[in-house]
């Protein structure tokens, strides 16, 4: 009984395509109305096709989707038996309101790893890198710890790059794009371990040569992302502790004497030039020729020999307990 009620009906079967991109449009909705009475209906699957059964007769089908214009088919005859096949294609809708003004500004996210790997993936380069995301979860405080974790790149002193085994000479940084110089005179890299890790969205290291690089590395180029400025006020405060086997703890480590103040950098007056020095000598003292007179010498070494008294003389190491690395980092942003 049911075979041959079903072999009664027709079937409307095809696919809903989008006007501008050709492609289906999944979720569209498919009415089928025969007067003003609803006699079925469909939604499209993942490839957008549909597929409903329907009695025998003639029928206006209305299609539509969200955001698009909605098209109808009229006079669509269906018989027995028989599947009628329409491919039907959507506009996508426009409304135009003069008063009305609307501005979408969107920034593309790159700190997570989703990001991360959509660039590398549609990349022409050869390069890996480290996210936020991945950062995060390791708890690396610099970018120098970061970069540890990078495939074909190590740290060297806790700072300075080496990609593919080959020196610092051989590398350049890069800040979102921008050549960075290095601070250290005989070395070309940068020390990575002055960007704290909770300014940067990524790290990538690109290891061969396109157009778009700069033609100043060998090596590798290591490219540092930062985040854009914060929309709101945020303080974040950072410490680490490092143990040294050889060097940590102990009571036979050599080192130079300390003042107050050295701890954190800022020196002791006893480190200041001499008044004699900075008053009656304006900063600059007599200098003696390799083949000096007898008369240079009587004029010049008692000056010479005054200064140098008034310089400390704490020149030889001293043997003291030492102690943990130490690292202690705060950024604020606004």
């Amino acid at each position: 009984m049911g075979s041959s009620l079903l072999a009664q009906n027709g079937t409307l079967r095809g696919k809903v395509l989008s006007g501008s991109t050709g492609e289906p449009l999944m979720g569209a909705t498919l009415r089928v109305l025969q007067g003003n009475q609803m006699r079925g209906g469909a939604y499209t699957d993942l490839e957008g096709a549909f597929n409903a059964s329907v009695a025998p007769g003639t029928y206006t089908l209305i299609v539509s989707y969200i955001s698009f214009t909605d098209d109808t088919l009229t006079d669509v005859t269906v018989e027995a038996g028989q599947v009628v096949y329409n491919e039907i294609t959507l506009i996508e809708e426009q409304a135009t309101r003069e008063d009305l003004a609307v501005e979408i500004i969107a920034k593309r996210g790159q700190a997570s790893e989703v990001a991360l790997f959509n660039i590398k993936r549609t990349s022409v380069n050869t390069l890996d890198g480290v996210s936020l995301d991945q950062i995060r979860r390791t708890g690396d405080a610099t970018a120098a710890a970061a970069m540890a974790r990078v495939v074909g790149v190590t740290v060297e002193g806790g700072k300075y790059v080496y990609v593919r085994g080959l020196g610092d000479r051989y590398s350049k940084t890069l800040l979102n794009g921008a050549e960075l110089p290095g601070l250290d005179p005989n070395r070309n890299t940068v020390q990575m371990d002055l960007f704290p890790s909770n300014l940067i969205d990524n790290i990538l290291v690109f290891k061969n040569f396109t157009p778009n690089l700069p033609g100043s590395f060998t090596g590798g180029l290591v490219d540092v992302r930062t985040k854009d400025f914060p929309d709101r006020f945020t303080l974040r405060l950072a410490t680490s502790l490092g143990f040294n086997t050889q060097a940590s703890l102990n009571d036979n480590f050599l080192a130079d004497t300390r003042y107050e103040g050295d701890g954190l950098g800022l020196g002791n007056d006893i480190r200041d030039m001499p008044d004699y020095i900075a008053d009656q000598l304006n900063g600059t003292l007599p200098r003696l020729r390799a083949f000096t007179t007898v008369n240079e010498v009587r004029s010049k070494g008692p000056v010479l020999d005054t200064a140098s008294r008034l310089f400390q003389t704490p020149f030889l190491p001293v043997r003291r307990r030492s102690g943990l690395n130490q690292n202690y980092e705060v950024s604020i942003g606004n």
